[in-house]
């Protein structure tokens, strides 16, 4: 139950309705991320909610993005230290998969000179703020196969701005560009 995980709310999300529900009024999908890395999800508007933790990092929940199309229970969750995906939430045998890929490799060149390279997205004094996760743009996941399936392009922030990914669930492929 939400008021027993011993941290506050920081992240909400509604599902994506269900092929059999007629229209979004009867939408009880509803997902709760905690500061205390929880995430827990109800189908029954919050009768009975399960911890759909497994995989996560253990840090707060930021941000949770469902899939909007009717009868998806896919979504991306990003903590303020990775970002992570599960295709369907209702397994709760099935972990999220970490996508974060090598976001925390990126390196910049102060004033444009090589010899001042940093790291970008140092985990622990720049932990991740932003998930957008751009439906609009569905990439075949096998470019040979245009029909089949597809996936978003993602777009993640931090204190260091802002990073995308075009291929985020094709480990170890999933690059994120600065």
């Amino acid at each position: 139950e939400p008021g027993t995980t011993g941290s506050r709310a920081s992240a909400l999300a509604f599902g994506a309705p269900q092929t059999s529900e007629p229209t979004a009024d009867t939408n009880f999908y509803l997902f709760i991320g905690t500061t205390g890395g929880r995430l827990l999800v109800t189908y029954n508007g919050g009768g009975t909610w399960l911890d759909r933790t497994n995989g996560l990092d253990g840090t707060q929940i930021q941000r949770i993005i469902p899939n909007p199309e009717r009868g998806s229970r896919e979504a991306y969750v990003i903590t303020q230290r990775g970002i992570f995906w599960k295709a369907d939430m209702a397994d709760g045998a099935t972990a999220f998969s970490n996508i974060t890929g090598n976001l925390y490799a990126l390196t910049s060149n102060a004033y444009g000179d090589a010899s001042m390279s940093f790291n970008l997205m140092q985990s622990a004094q720049n932990p991740l703020t932003s998930l957008v996760v751009d439906w609009r743009y569905l990439i075949p996941d096998n470019l040979a196969a245009p029909n089949g399936p597809s996936h978003p392009i993602l777009y993640v922030a931090g204190k260091a701005g802002v990073t995308y990914c075009i291929e985020p669930l094709a480990p170890p492929d999933n690059t994120y560009i600065h």
